[in-house]
């Protein structure tokens, strides 16, 4: 069965509630048509009795006013789509071009510092207990932007960079064996030696011939060596996730090269060295484009065999910046 209400000087049933068959009578020859059609429509006409009370108050069941009533609905459906559409395009357009939005700017520059409190055999260095200390400049400038990350050119220069070695600087022997005038002497070098890695400062050695003792004692004197080191890595690429964040997580890799006035790590290897560097970190960004760049970094530097021998030096760097975007001497504007 279906229920139906009869609405005053119009003479149509019309359906007070969801019937089975889908129509009233025969005498609205609207609601018919209106059933037929009732897959299509939007969610909020899905319901018969309403579309059929609408339309007979509006159109008073005329099946062409009908009609032309759905492609009226139909019309003004498709502006809202498509105003919606457009609009969410437009706003992913401006998230995605926009440096405010996104925080991390289209370039930027930065002033940053290392340190590197010893060096050991991490990748294919041999010359332990290296350490450095740096401070240098570096430009970033955007290379591709999607919506979560950024990928960015690189470059970074290093005019201050200090690099120190471990040396010898002397020596003391001592040798009492039976028989034979006791050797007590102590020897300071005119120049320091750089070594491989520091040994153990005394050695001592005793033993017995006969019965009778030989007693043998080294004692190494160390000190270490500061050398002036000037550099660049042109070659880089750094990548920002979360870059709607203002906390993101960085990924990043150099290469480049550096010199100095003497030979290091050790004699007879070179005063240029190659260098490469890759690690990650965090940028924490603030309001104008203004970051902190927080990294931990594994760096090698070594001559290519450019040298007679090549150890080689694998560091651990601490890494700390702060950037900002525009020009280079905006950093001393005031925001």
């Amino acid at each position: 069965m279906s229920a139906a209400l009869e609405l005053p000087g119009q003479g149509h049933c019309i359906p007070a509630f969801p019937i089975t068959s889908g129509r009233c009578d025969d005498n609205f020859t609207g609601a018919e048509q209106l059933t037929q059609s009732s897959r299509e429509r939007p969610l909020f006409l899905q319901s018969n009795h309403q579309e059929a009370v609408l339309t007979s108050l509006l159109w008073k069941g005329s099946p062409a006013r009908v009609s032309r009533f759905q492609a009226f609905r139909h019309s003004v459906f498709l502006s809202l789509a498509f105003v919606a559409v457009t609009g969410h395009a437009a706003a992913v357009h401006h998230r995605l071009r926009n440096p405010a939005t996104a925080y991390a700017p289209a370039h930027s520059w930065s002033l940053f510092g290392e340190y590197s409190p010893s060096s050991s055999h991490i990748i294919l260095g041999e010359a332990r207990e290296r350490e450095f200390i740096t401070l240098g400049l570096a430009y970033t400038h955007n290379l591709l932007r999607t919506r979560h990350w950024d990928l960015n050119y690189l470059a970074e220069i290093r005019p201050l960079m200090a690099e120190s070695d471990p040396v010898s600087t002397g020596y003391h022997i001592y040798i009492n064996w039976p028989g034979q005038p006791v050797v007590d002497q102590t020897v300071h070098y005119v120049h320091e030696v750089p070594v491989l890695e520091k040994e153990r400062s005394v050695n001592d050695t005793t033993f017995y011939i006969g019965g009778l003792p030989y007693i043998l004692s080294l004692t190494t004197f160390y000190g270490r060596r500061w050398t002036y080191v000037g550099g660049m890595s042109p070659l880089g690429l750094k990548l920002n996730l979360l870059r709607h964040c203002r906390v993101q997580p960085t990924f990043q890799a150099t290469g480049g090269f550096a010199a100095s006035a003497r030979d290091i790590p050790m004699f007879k290897t070179s005063a240029g060295n190659f260098t490469f560097s890759f690690g990650a970190g965090f940028e924490i960004f603030r309001r104008n484009g203004r970051s902190l760049r927080l990294q931990y970094r594994i760096q090698h530097f070594s001559n290519g065999y450019v040298g007679s021998s090549d150890p080689g030096i694998d560091s651990q760097m601490l890494y700390a910046g702060y950037s900002w975007n525009g020009k280079l001497l905006r950093l001393f504007h005031r925001h």
